[in-house]
């Protein structure tokens, strides 16, 4: 039930990016930007495990020398701790694009999974992982934000959720609270999603039973309380100190929600991310944010899919049809953020869910990225129209043909764009600091993206770096680091916070306890 699908989806990402995977072992598959963070994310969480043997939620590397929780960074420690089984055999390089890979692939699978035990068609279900597994959605993250391009978990917790509100035993307890872990170990706001997918799912069971009572019978009391207890310690620990953290002192770093919301029009307008983006360039230039960010398109393919299956819904066999449309159009809503827009135009509808929402869920003000919860409307979307194929393939020839061309038009409108890489080489700078002596450094370039992924080369603990979200304390324990570095003031940065080596605009070397330059750059 996995393999055979997961080849079809490991072909699927091999051609559809061709010629990437002939880079697979000389370029990362990512940007030069936060791509570089989600690199020394991966070598960090393997550096903490392995190395310190500390917890990867706190680095003293970055920020020194005060250091920095990564509590409310973009760690993703499981891509961190599955790079940890890959680097003994593969390069850093490897094991990045191994993930990358994976995040497709398995992505792919456990939607697989999710729409077979729905609807019981291997086909629908294989043309549901794709759609899943590489919507827009999914290519426009994955260049710089590989926590996010991790979306594989989110489909597996709703298939383990769903089957355990069915038939409830301590083995889907455990594989719940398990899968939910997962995800908690990508994303913090895939988390949120989870939990809002099974209140959701809870409450679609209480209006089809017609009573709340059948969860106080002694069979689901056992097995939601083994789902509480297993949940609480795993993502609850967490869950709990990211609490505290936010409550101790505010975030520098948090996003606003109204500029980083979906435009109402942007899952029907063919996204920035895609192959033939510029055709309607004209619409998505205008759009707040990123491409990155506003790249939501959900098919044209498969909304016809979707109204299919909503004008047929008397006749599908499906018992959930209507809770994953209802969770569609809640996310959808949701998506929209505290304000609506329309073509890039704010209007003045201020009463959204989101507002609502973000009231319930608190720690959704850590992300401030309403456009997120896309990647549950692509979920729900793949679903139903696995649902819609399913019913179209037992039709008539018609019905079959109309099937096909819906998925070869799925298959050229889902083709991306050409994904970021590069090489990754450092410079000679990079290599003598290697070899140096252990000390603290201060590079004064002015690109902390480039100086988080040069520490994973060097090994030598930074003076600042990029973390997602930062106290405000923090921030102002920095500002006299950085006002001694723009006064030189180098016999303090030694005596006083310990640092040994300053790295110049040109690549220069300087050893503050020598008091001289010990590398010069030559070019």
């Amino acid at each position: 039930m996995g393999v055979f699908p997961a080849v079809i989806y490991l072909s699927i990402f091999f051609v559809v990016t061709y010629p990437l995977m002939l880079q697979f072992s000389t370029h990362f598959f990512t940007d030069k930007k936060d791509g570089l963070v989600m690199i020394w994310n991966i070598w960090w969480t393997r550096t903490a495990v392995t190395e310190l043997h500390q917890s990867p939620w706190h680095t003293s590397y970055l920020y020194y020398p005060y250091g920095v929780s990564l509590l409310a960074h973009t760690l993703c420690p499981f891509n961190g701790l599955l790079a940890t089984l890959l680097l003994p055999f593969l390069t850093l390089k490897q094991a990045y694009n191994s993930i990358v890979v994976f995040t497709f692939v398995m992505g792919g699978v456990t939607t697989f999974w999710l729409s077979f035990y729905l609807i019981r068609s291997y086909w629908p279900s294989i043309v549901a992982g794709f759609i899943f597994g590489f919507s827009n959605f999914h290519f426009a993250h994955t260049p710089g934000h590989l926590n996010l391009a991790s979306l594989e978990w989110i489909p597996l917790f709703a298939l383990c959720w769903y089957a355990l509100i069915r038939n409830p035993g301590v083995p889907l307890a455990l594989a719940s609270a398990a899968s939910l872990f997962a995800v908690m170990l990508c994303d913090y706001a895939y988390f949120s999603y989870c939990v809002l997918i099974a209140v959701t799912i809870l409450f679609w069971r209480t209006m089809r039973q017609r009573t709340p009572m059948f969860l106080l019978t002694k069979r689901y009391i056992a097995n939601l309380s083994v789902f509480v207890a297993a949940t609480l310690a795993s993502s609850g620990v967490i869950v709990f100190k990211l609490l505290r953290m936010i409550s101790s002192s505010p975030l520098y770093g948090v996003h606003d929600p109204s500029k980083h919301s979906t435009d109402l029009l942007s899952p029907f307008i063919y996204g920035a991310c895609l192959r033939f983006s510029q055709l309607t360039e004209g619409f998505w230039t205008t759009l707040q944010g990123n491409s990155s960010e506003t790249s939501v398109y959900v098919g044209a393919s498969v909304w016809i899919l979707i109204a299919y299956a909503w004008f047929r819904r008397r006749r599908i066999e499906v018992e959930s049809l209507r809770l994953w449309y209802a969770l569609l159009i809640l996310f959808l809503l949701t998506s929209l953020g505290p304000t609506l827009y329309v073509w890039g135009k704010c209007t003045p509808v201020e009463l959204m869910p989101y507002r609502v929402l973000e009231g319930v869920l608190p720690w959704l003000a850590i992300s401030g990225m309403p456009s997120r919860m896309m990647v549950i409307v692509m979920l729900c979307a793949a679903l139903i129209g696995a649902v819609a194929l399913d019913y179209l393939f037992r039709g008539s020839g018609k019905s079959r043909l109309g099937a096909a061309v819906l998925i070869v038009l799925l298959a050229v409108e889902y083709l991306p764009q050409r994904l970021p890489s590069f090489r990754g080489e450092a410079p000679d700078w990079v290599i003598a600091l290697r070899d140096f002596p252990a000390g603290a450094v201060i590079d004064a370039r002015g690109d902390p993206y480039g100086a988080m992924y040069y520490q994973t080369i060097h090994g030598k603990p930074i003076w600042g770096g990029f973390v997602a979200r930062i106290s405000t304390n923090l921030m102002e324990k920095n500002e006299r680091i950085n006002k001694l570095v723009e006064e030189l003031a180098g016999e303090e940065l030694r005596d006083k916070y310990g640092f040994r080596y300053a790295v110049t605009g040109s690549g220069e070397i300087y050893d503050l306890t020598r008091e001289q330059i010990i590398f010069k750059n030559e070019d």
